[in-house]
């Protein structure tokens, strides 16, 4: 028009492919502008269209420990804005199923109200170790649905065994040590009768070889950190069973001092 404004419009097509909770598209617009004399100017803008107008997430990890962990739901809007909603949690049991990365839900394990941001505390702690599926729903503010899953491991610092069936179980309680300190890191299998080689390796040299039989049990595992380690060592799980290695690592590494500078504002006078 004679303000030099123009629009164009487009039908955004579903992409299929995408897992259900991702219920929007992203997308970037550019326009070119050349005036009279002929420079030319371009300015770009991302935005997002989905089915409805807010996202929403947990802070869940693969892992969580029981005792210590809460629950806190996000919501944001396409644009990564934000917002405060409320809406239900659902925590379902989890079973294994002949495909590694396929579970059944088995049972509602706990259910209730949350406040986006605001903590779901003294749920977690109640569960059985084990794998659980959390499933979050609201409504945007045009009453659409909204709903995302996240899975998760369930576990405690005292469980005797892993949570779930793994062949390679680790918890890493403490890695990052100062001299006479002692690192501290749990390995479990859920295999019987596996024979497992572990070692500490500094600067890809073994300095430390040992054979262990495991039996579906976790143990802990503390290192004592020498000075001698330099900046850190690696530790080294290994067993084969049924014809298939199976190998994890963690590594152990020096505490570095901390080198930010912390100003503290004072006024100097003039005394003299």
């Amino acid at each position: 028009n004679g303000n030099g404004e123009f629009s164009f419009s487009f039908y955004p097509e579903k992409d299929n492919n995408l897992p259900y909770w991702r219920n929007y598209l992203s997308f970037e617009a550019s326009a070119v502008v050349t005036d009279s004399k002929g420079e030319s100017q371009e300015a770009n803008t991302t935005f997002s269209v989905g089915s409805a107008s807010i996202i929403l997430s947990s802070n869940l990890k693969d892992k969580v420990e029981k005792s210590s962990s809460e629950i806190i739901v996000s919501a944001k809007t396409l644009n990564g804005e934000s917002i405060s909603t409320k809406g239900t949690y659902t925590l379902i049991r989890l079973v294994d199923t002949e495909k590694n990365d396929e579970f059944q839900e088995k049972e509602v394990a706990a259910s209730g109200h949350f406040t986006s941001e605001t903590a779901i505390k003294n749920v977690l702690k109640k569960l059985e170790s084990g794998r659980y599926r959390l499933r979050i729903e609201a409504n945007d503010s045009k009453n659409r649905p909204v709903k995302t899953e996240d899975d998760f491991i369930l576990y405690g610092n005292d469980d005797k065994q892993p949570p779930t069936f793994v062949h390679l179980w680790t918890i890493e309680k403490k890695t990052v040590c100062d001299p006479g300190e002692d690192a501290q890191i749990v390995f479990g299998t859920s295999d019987k009768n596996a024979y497992v080689l572990y070692e500490w390796f500094k600067n890809s040299e073994c300095i430390k070889r040992e054979r262990i039989e495991m039996s579906n049990e976790n143990r802990t595992f503390r290192i004592p950190f020498d000075k001698s380690f330099g900046d850190g060592i690696v530790l080294v799980f290994t067993f084969v069973k049924d014809g298939k290695l199976y190998t994890v690592q963690s590594n152990v590494i020096k505490k570095q001092p901390d080198r930010n500078l912390t100003l503290k504002p004072t006024v100097f006078r003039d005394k003299l």
